[in-house]
């Protein structure tokens, strides 16, 4: 297969009298290449000086492409190696109820968990309050998995669910079914609504352990969802790896218009 440098300079044209700005005709042309299957993962993207070079275009040209490039995550770059075509990245609007499952189906992924505990546990003090619990009824449903995409491992994610709402929930086998298709399914709970707080993290040797990665930045995600106003169904906390997760927020005329979570599928 020819190297990203040989296809550039057999099949790159760079349109002078366009509008368009010149780094964005090789953004737009390296994002084409990557969704078609031209340029894959791994490949080592044309250098910096070889752009100059054969499109006789200035280096600040080249970085803004570079930049670009990086930024939308069509390309990594790795220290004393160079910048290679990056993985696919996972992305997800978290201003919906998120269900991990669904949204990795939805984007050709192959969603997977390892269950790591299923069991019923008595809650204490402030497990309770997070979940409103009474006095008198505080078993709790704990769910403690790693979830993958494509064998991947990308979250660790501990589910906590008052009993007396699923009963017998632990007979499932979690590692094929998912968690929101169940309480729908079988027990009829559909989450209303859901606040969601990110915190930045540094990775504990346990995470890393888990995740497969090395010592990083990471997040710790925290989420109850609710039934309704008065009643908790779900608190999670969850922990990714920086590297595979960023966050955005797009806003147009001081009003709110797209937040998303966007997960990364390469390992170095």
């Amino acid at each position: 297969m020819p190297s990203i440098y040989d296809h550039f300079k057999q099949h790159f044209v760079l349109n002078l009298q366009s509008e368009l700005p010149i780094y964005r005709q090789i953004e737009n042309y390296v994002t084409a290449q990557v969704r078609l299957g031209t340029f894959q993962e791994n490949d080592k993207m044309i250098s910096e000086n070889e752009l100059c070079d054969l499109l006789n275009i200035s280096r600040t040209t080249v970085r803004q492409a570079m930049d670009a490039l990086y930024k939308k995550g069509i390309v990594q770059k790795i220290r004393g190696k160079g910048t290679f075509i990056a993985s696919e990245k996972i992305q997800r609007n978290i201003n919906q109820v998120y269900n991990f499952s669904e949204s990795m189906t939805a984007l050709g992924h192959q969603p997977s968990s390892i269950v790591l505990s299923s069991e019923i546990i008595t809650a204490d003090e402030e497990l309770a309050e997070i979940l409103k619990l009474p006095e008198f009824n505080r078993k709790v449903f704990k769910l403690e998995r790693i979830r993958k995409a494509d064998d991947m491992p990308m979250i660790w994610e501990t589910s906590y669910i008052p009993y007396y709402l699923c009963p017998s929930i632990e007979t499932v086998d979690f590692e094929h079914r998912s968690l929101y298709n169940v309480l729908e399914k079988i027990f009829q709970l559909e989450v209303k609504t859901a606040n969601e707080t990110i915190e930045a993290i540094v990775l504990t040797e346990e995470m890393t352990r888990l995740l497969e990665c090395p010592q990083m930045a990471g997040f710790f995600i925290h989420r109850t969802a609710y039934l309704d106003e008065h009643t908790v169904l779900e608190y999670t906390h969850s922990i990714t790896r920086a590297d595979k997760c960023t966050f955005q927020l797009n806003w147009q005329n001081g009003k709110q218009e797209e937040m998303g979570r966007v997960y990364r599928t390469d390992v170095e």
